[in-house]
């Protein structure tokens, strides 16, 4: 090719390129302006709430249980401007969490721990943030769960504009199949008035009638409570120890301690100490030797004397294993010194809750559990309002047949009704009450201890 030629090749081309970069010069705006999300002015709310219903295809267990696949997954069921919602598995339990979209990785702003999910059963919830308080709560199908585990603090303090719902997105199923239906928002609180069923079609769009709030406390309508029994703790305490070989049972009236330690009355309050807080397995366990109707409301105050260290748990409705001898006392029972084994996997059956949980160095659990023994069965969680709180707390607990519900200072902790059928029959026997404390605890005092029978129309 020859210098003229290749010159006037090369002007046509620049010509080519300079009229298609022209084009482009205009068409650009148009095509950024397809592809922008619509303009918006409303703000995301920082008060606010969400509910939705959830139904998986398939149940989600602990990885590595037993019941389930044996795998880890973490599906996301939302997508919002500033924070993703996802439920997943780990070796620990079941979780729901919420994450913020315009942090690096996927550590949670918060955390809900669950015990499982079933398959192919609707579960309700309704989670409700405030950004300025840094708080976020959650209601599972009606029943108020507390508030979230934070892994760090809640935080979005330039969130991007949104417009609702539409900028609400149900995830791709990949991890785990799902369907996700009655998904609603609310700008602004949730009330504070309402009952605490929560409608099936999940949470009222501002400006209905309807609003949910929190079962603020032990619901007794149409209960008739008559007093059982209320110990006199002004006078000494008949105490007998657990013996090596059961040959006796203890006289009613009488309080069996099994483990080392010891318990006596104390300024009108029962006072319950460890013989060493530092040790890791000397735990106590204290019986009024006294058979207790099978539906009941017992409450008592409760104080530990480290609120940053202990573990308090009430067994009830117990009774032997052996149909021939119900109690928990009955000669030849297997001997029973405060390990957990013993009363959960051993010769007994009956409920226990945890209210205050911390480990030996002061770490909160966060949860109180409850369980279903004979099988050490982790049936429902809430929150532990003890640990790390000053007392006293009053505590009261309720149980009518299978309905169970645990309350401090007035604020429900836990709920859960047992259906018979997935955990076994319903404890609806009468049984002991027992109360155990995990060696580190120390002391801890009760008062004012009342038990009254439940009856209903």
């Amino acid at each position: 090719m020859t210098s003229t030629r290749r010159t006037a090749f090369l002007a046509h081309s620049f010509t080519r390129l300079a009229v298609r970069l022209g084009l482009l010069a205009m068409l650009l705006p148009v095509v950024l302006h397809a592809w922008s999300p619509p303009p918006t002015d409303t703000p995301w709310p920082r008060v606010g709430a969400l509910a939705f219903t959830l139904v998986l295809d398939e149940p989600l267990h602990p990885a590595h249980s037993t019941l389930g696949s044996g795998r880890s997954a973490r599906q996301e069921l939302l997508e919002a401007p500033v924070f993703t919602v996802a439920v997943g598995n780990r070796q620990e339990g079941v979780f729901l969490e919420i994450s913020p979209v315009h942090t690096s990785g996927r550590l949670a702003t918060a955390r809900l721990d669950l015990t499982h999910l079933r398959a192919a059963t609707p579960y309700v919830f309704v989670l409700a943030w405030d950004a300025d308080a840094r708080l976020v709560t959650c209601h599972l199908n009606g029943v108020l769960q507390g508030d979230l585990f934070h892994t760090k603090p809640l935080d979005w303090q330039t969130p991007p504009a949104a417009e609702f719902p539409g900028e609400l997105r149900v995830a791709q199923a990949d991890a785990l199949g799902f369907r996700l239906t009655d998904l609603r928002f609310l700008a602004g609180p949730l009330a504070d008035s309402a009952p605490s069923a929560l409608p099936g079609t999940g949470l009222p769009l501002q400006g209905e009638a309807r609003s949910i709030a929190a079962e603020h406390g032990l619901d007794l309508a149409g209960l008739t409570l008559r007093k059982n029994w209320a110990p006199d703790f002004s006078a000494p305490l008949d105490l007998v120890a657990e013996d090596d070989k059961r040959v006796r049972e203890p006289a009613p009236g009488q309080w069996v301690l099994e483990g080392p330690g010891s318990a006596r009355t104390e300024r009108g309050a029962l006072v319950i100490e460890s013989a060493d807080r530092d040790e890791t397995r000397r735990h106590l366990v204290l019986w009024p030797h006294r058979e207790f109707p099978a539906d009941f409301l017992v409450e008592y105050v409760f104080q530990a004397e480290d609120p940053m260290r202990g573990l308090h748990i009430l067994f009830f409705n117990t009774r032997s294993l052996d149909p021939a001898a119900r109690s928990p006392f009955a000669p030849g029972l297997p001997r029973r010194d405060g390990d957990f084994s013993a009363y959960t996997k051993g010769a007994l059956e009956c409920y226990h809750l945890s209210s205050m949980s911390t480990d030996r160095w002061g770490k909160l659990r966060l949860t109180s559990n409850l369980r279903k023994n004979h099988g050490f069965v982790l049936a429902a969680t809430g929150d532990d309002l003890i640990g790390g709180r000053p007392g006293p707390h009053r505590l009261r607990l309720l149980k009518v047949g299978g309905r169970i519900r645990f309350e401090v200072n007035g604020r429900l902790s836990l709920a859960w009704d047992d259906d018979g059928s997935q955990f076994g029959p319903v404890h609806a026997h009468p049984g002991h009450l027992g109360f155990r404390f995990m060696a580190h605890t120390g002391r801890a005092r009760i008062s004012d201890l009342r038990v009254y029978e439940i009856t209903t129309p």
